[in-house]
């Protein structure tokens, strides 16, 4: 991933997820829709089926080395 132009968003901020199977932005959208689910802040119902049909997701997720609660103890 490559920062934009006019973008704020920069190569840091694009992790390897061990879900989606590439490089997706930590901050907003997938990510953190994952992240939120596997805290059980919200409904898996926002999820797409494709992280759904994977078993343990909420526990792939909890453990990845990118999980926010995990980096910064939020």
């Amino acid at each position: 991933m490559q920062h934009q132009k006019g973008s704020n968003k920069k190569i840091e901020d694009f992790v390897q997820c061990p879900l989606y199977d590439e490089y997706i932005y930590i901050y907003i959208g997938n990510c953190i829709d994952v992240q939120e689910v596997a805290a059980n802040f919200i409904l898996e119902k926002i999820l797409p089926d494709e992280i759904l049909q994977i078993k343990g997701f909420k526990d792939i997720c909890r453990n990845c080395e990118n999980n926010l609660d995990k980096k910064y103890e939020r």
